[in-house]
C-alpha cells in the first residue's frame, strides 16, 4: 500500500510528557524503556504490574497525541504488558489491566491516544471489555479500532455489538462494520449483510460479498455467482475469490456437492489467460479440501489446452502425498503422448525421489529443477538452497539495518527506530530463483517483499514489489485487488483467503523463472502470471512499470512503518 495509514502495532507512535510522574518506582520503569531484548521487558512488565493499577493509570494517563512531546517509553510499558498479561495462567492479571485500560479510554479527550487504548484492548480484552468498546463503534475516528478490538474478542455478544452498530450506521462506517461482521462470520447479519451487495458504492458492496462468502451456507449462492459474473475484469477475479471462500465454507459444514460444483464452474469457464490464477485457486480449493477426492478433478485438468495452467496442475500433483496420487498419475500417464508424457513423467520422478515426510516440502524447488531440465536450459542447474539469513546477524544485506535487526532467529523491522519505513537488500543479485521465506504479521502490518530490484527507487516500479500486508485489518477493506498481499503491486492482483491471522506464522515461495512469477501462500498459489500479460497493453494500476522488464536485482524486504517478522 502506497498511502498513509493506520498502524496497529503495540508501542512507538511518538510523543508524551512524562513530567507527571510522581511515582519513583515508575519512573524506574520507564527509564529503562524501550527494553534492551525480551526478557528485560519481561522484567520490566513484571515489576510495573506489581506496583498496581493506580500505577499503570498513571503511565496511561502520561499518554499525548503524536508530536505533541515525547512518549516513547510510556507506550513501549503499556505494549509490553499488553503482552505480558497474555502469558498463560495470568488471567487474574490480564482483567485487571483491561479494566485500567477502560477506564483510561474513557478519561481521555484525545483520539490518537485513545485508539491506542483501544489497540491495546485489541490484545487483552475480553468479553467484559465489549460493553466499554462498544460505545466507540458511533465515533467516526474511533470506529475502526473499536472494531477491530471486537473482532478479535470475538465471542457473542462482541458479534451482537458489531451488528447494533451497523443497523444505526450511516455512511463509511458501514463497509467497516459489514467487513467485521464477516471476519466474525455472524449468522445474525446476513440479512443486513446481504442489502449492501448490490450497493452503489462500491467500497461498501465488495465488503458485503467478502461477508457474505464468509459467513457461509445461510447466503444464497446466487448473490454470489452473479457478483463473479460481472465483466470487469479485476472485479471477475475478486468476486470469484469471494465465490472460492464460499465454497470452502459450503464443504466445511458438509455442503460438499454445492461447494465442488462451484469450484469445477469457475475451472470450465474462466479460459481467458488473464482468469488463469482463478482456476488454479479453484483447483486448489478442491485438493486441499477433499484431498484423494479431488484427483479425479486434478488429473483431468491437464487436458484443459493451457500450457501455464497445465504446469500449476503438476505442480499441484507434485505436493499431493499419499499412493492414491501416485496411482492416478500412472494412471493418466498411459493414456497421453508427446510433451505432456514427458512433463508428467518428470513428475512422477520428483515424487519418487522424495521421501514422504519431505515431499510437500520441496516438491516445489524440485519441480523447477525438472521444468527447467524439460525447457531445455543450458548448463545444471544446481540442486538446494543457500540460507540467506544466518539467524544471528544481517550479515550478507544491505540497506535499512537499522530498523531492521536480527532478533532471536527472525529478521524483525522495529517502526519506532528511525520511522520503519526503511528497505533491507540482499547483497546479491538474483535472476531466476525459488525464495522460501515465513512471515508474522502484526494486526495492520503492510511491507513488501522486492525482487529484481535496483537499490534505488521505488520497487514497486523500479523493480516489482510482491505485498505483504494483513488482508484481514479494516483499514484495507477499500484497497483495489492489485494492492493485497500476494500481488504484484499495481499489475498482477493475487488470489486472497489463504493468508493465516496476524500473530500467526504463514509459509511463502516466490518462484521467479524468466517472465513468469508465481507465488505460493501457504500451500495455495495466489498468483502465476506471465507478467508480458500482465502489462498488455497495460498495467492494472495504468501506471508505467519499468522493473517488469527487468531480468535481475535484489531480493528485499520494503517497509511502510509496520512491526513484521520474518525468517
Amino acid at each position: 500500500v502506497r498511502a498513509g495509514f493506520a498502524i496497529l502495532v503495540i508501542g512507538f507512535l511518538g510523543g508524551c510528557a512524562s513530567a507527571g510522574r510522581t511515582n519513583p518506582a515508575t519512573g524506574a520503569v520507564l527509564a529503562a524503556m524501550p527494553a534492551v531484548n525480551a526478557a528485560e521487558e519481561t522484567r520490566l512488565s513484571a515489576e510495573l504490574l506489581a506496583l498496581g493499577g493506580d500505577a499503570i493509570l498513571e503511565v496511561c494517563r502520561s499518554l499525548v497525541p503524536m508530536g505533541v512531546g515525547d512518549d516513547t517509553a510510556e507506550r513501549f510499558a503499556l505494549g509490553g504488558l499488553s503482552t505480558y498479561v497474555t502469558r498463560p495462567g495470568a488471567e487474574d492479571e490480564r482483567q485487571a489491566y483491561a479494566a485500567v485500560l477502560l477506564q483510561a479510554l474513557d478519561e481521555s479527550g484525545e483520539k490518537e491516544v485513545q485508539a491506542f487504548f483501544i489497540r491495546q484492548l485489541q490484545l487483552v480484552g475480553a468479553d467484559e471489555s465489549v460493553a466499554g468498546i462498544s460505545r466507540y463503534l458511533a465515533d467516526v475516528d474511533l470506529v475502526d479500532p473499536a472494531t477491530l478490538a471486537l473482532v478479535a474478542i470475538g465471542t457473542p455478544s462482541a458479534e451482537g455489538a458489531v451488528l447494533a452498530a451497523l443497523i444505526d450506521a450511516r455512511g463509511a462506517d458501514r463497509t467497516t462494520l459489514v467487513k467485521a461482521l464477516g471476519e466474525l462470520r455472524t449468522k445474525a447479519a446476513v440479512y443486513e449483510v446481504t442489502k449492501y451487495a448490490l450497493s452503489e458504492d462500491e467500497d461498501l458492496r465488495q465488503a458485503a460479498l467478502y461477508a457474505l462468502a464468509n459467513i457461509g451456507p445461510v447466503t444464497s449462492d446466487d448473490v454470489l455467482t452473479e457478483a463473479a459474473a460481472t465483466d470487469a475484469p479485476y472485479r471477475r477475479s475478486q468476486a470469484a475469490s469471494y465465490l472460492l471462500l464460499y465454497a470452502r465454507r459450503l464443504i466445511e459444514v458438509g455442503e460438499t456437492e454445492r461447494g465442488v460444483k462451484i469450484c469445477r464452474d469457475l475451472i470450465s469457464t474462466r479460459r481467458a489467460p488473464g482468469e488463469r490464477n482463478v482456476r488454479i485457486a479453484a483447483l486448489n480449493t478442491l485438493v486441499e479440501m477433499l484431498g484423494d477426492e479431488a484427483l479425479e478433478d486434478l488429473v483431468a485438468a491437464v487436458d484443459i489446452p493451457d500450457s501455464k495452467f497445465t504446469d500449476a496442475v503438476l505442480r499441484i500433483g507434485a505436493a499431493m502425498p499419499g499412493p492414491a496420487a501416485t496411482d492416478a498419475w500412472l494412471g493418466k500417464l498411459q493414456t497421453v503422448a508427446g510433451e505432456l508424457h514427458d512433463q508428467i513423467r518428470a513428475m512422477l520422478l520428483v515424487r519418487s525421489a522424495e521421501d514422504s515426510s519431505r515431499r510437500l516440502e520441496n516438491a516445489t524447488a524440485a519441480w523447477v529443477i525438472v521444468e527447467e531440465s524439460l525447457r531445455g536450459a543450458g548448463g545444471a542447474v544446481e540442486e538446494g538452497f543457500t540460507m540467506l539469513f544466518n539467524g544471528t546477524d544481517l550479515a550478507g544485506w544491505q540497506g535499512d539495518t537499522t530498523s531492521y535487526v536480527a532478533e532471536d532467529g527472525m529478521i524483525v523491522i522495529h517502526p519506532e527506530i528511525e520511522g520503519g519505513g526503511g528497505n533491507l537488500y540482499t547483497d546479491e543479485q538474483y535472476a531466476d530463483f525459488v525464495f522460501r521465506f515465513e512471515f508474522r504479521l502484526t494486526p495492520g502490518a503492510n511491507n513488501g517483499l522486492g525482487i529484481r530490484a535496483p537499490l534505488e527507487g521505488d520497487a514497486a516500479y523500479v523493480g516489482m514489489e510482491l505485498q505483504i500486508l494483513d488482508n484481514r485489518a479494516e483499514q484495507y477493506a477499500n484497497l483495489r485487488p492489485f494492492q493485497y498481499h500476494g500481488s504484484i503491486y499495481g499489475t498482477v492482483p493475487a488470489t486472497r483467503g489463504f493468508q493465516k491471522p496476524p500473530g500467526e506464522w504463514n509459509t511463502q515461495e516466490v518462484i521467479a523463472l524468466e517472465r513468469r512469477i508465481i507465488v505460493i501462500l501457504n500451500g495455495a498459489v495466489i498468483i502465476d502470471a506471465d507478467i508480458d500479460l500482465a502489462s498488455t497493453p497495460a498495467t492494472a494500476d495504468g501506471r508505467d512499470h519499468p522493473g517488469l522488464r527487468r531480468r535481475r536485482g535484489h531480493i528485499g524486504f520494503l517497509g511502510h512503518g509496520s512491526k513484521v517478522e520474518f525468517r
